[in-house]
C-alpha cells in the first residue's frame, strides 16, 4: 500500500510541476511577454498541454477531494446557462477553442480574456495543490477520530 501512495505522492508532484509550467507560460500570454527568437510563443504550452492536465487532475480531484469537483469542472466548462459572453461567464474552455472577448469601436476587447482564462486555471491549480494536503493533514479525517 504505501508503495502505491508513495507512487501517488510522485505523480501528484509530477502533475504540480506541470500546473507550474503551465501557469508561467500562461502568465506571460497575459502580459504580453515578448519571447526571443527560437523560444516557443508565450501560451503554446498551455494550449498543447492543458487537455493532458486537466484530464489527470480532474481524476485527482474526482477521488481525492470530490467537493470540489464541481467547481474544479465549472472553471473549465463554465455555466450553461449562460446567455451572453463576459468575464464573469468566461471559461477555460472559451479560450481553448479560440472564443474570446469581443472587440468594441476602438478595436479594445470589452474584458480581458486570457486574464480570465489565468485567473481559473491558477484557481484550479489551488484546488489541486490542495489534493495534495489530503495526504498530509489530519483534519481530512476528522470524522475517524470521532
Amino acid at each position: 500500500m504505501e508503495g502505491n501512495l508513495g507512487r501517488f505522492k510522485v505523480d501528484l508532484e509530477r502533475l504540480s510541476k506541470l500546473s507550474d509550467t503551465i501557469l508561467a507560460d500562461l502568465a506571460d500570454e497575459a502580459t504580453g511577454k515578448k519571447v526571443k527568437t527560437g523560444d516557443p510563443k508565450p501560451g503554446l504550452m498551455f494550449r498543447v498541454s492543458y487537455q493532458r492536465w486537466y484530464s489527470e487532475a480532474h481524476e485527482v480531484i474526482r477521488q481525492i477531494l470530490p467537493t470540489r469537483l464541481q467547481e474544479f469542472e465549472t472553471l473549465y466548462y463554465g455555466s450553461d446557462k449562460r446567455k451572453e459572453l463576459n468575464v464573469i461567464t468566461y471559461a477555460i474552455k472559451d479560450w481553448l477553442l479560440g472564443i474570446g472577448a469581443k472587440v468594441d469601436i476602438r478595436g479594445e476587447k470589452y474584458f480581458d480574456d486570457v486574464g480570465a482564462t489565468y485567473m481559473r486555471f491558477q484557481t484550479q491549480v489551488e484546488i489541486l495543490n490542495s489534493a495534495k494536503l489530503r495526504f498530509e493533514s489530519s483534519l481530512f479525517e476528522v470524522r475517524q477520530i470521532l
